[in-house]
């Protein structure tokens, strides 16, 4: 009975760590977003330090997971394109900004 209470407790811990997703897979890079009048398209040239102060501030209003790394900012992969445009654009909007203070 010993042996077998042993072997569904290996049995289970195996389980937990297998479903443990790591921190890549669940985030992705933040890279501003923008519509070039055709399309959703990357941003890099937007990438400040501002931008960076101006888009935590809009994730913490929407209470959006993040976090900043090496001077990078991470989101959740399951944020879709047009939200992060949406994002982006909020954050270069400083009336927008302006009106939407956050609460720490």
């Amino acid at each position: 009975m010993k042996i077998k209470n042993i072997q569904l407790l290996i049995i289970g811990i195996f389980f937990l760590f297998s479903c443990k997703k790591s921190e890549e897979d669940i985030f992705k890079e933040y890279i501003p977003l923008t519509f070039n009048g055709y399309k959703i398209v990357e941003s890099r040239g937007l990438i400040s330090d501002k931008h960076n102060q101006n888009i935590i501030h809009v994730f913490k209003f929407y209470d959006i997971t993040w976090k900043k790394e090496n001077n990078k900012i991470y989101v959740l992969k399951n944020l879709n394109e047009e939200l992060l445009w949406n994002f982006t654009s909020k954050a270069n909007d400083s009336i927008w900004l302006k009106h939407h203070p956050i609460n720490n």
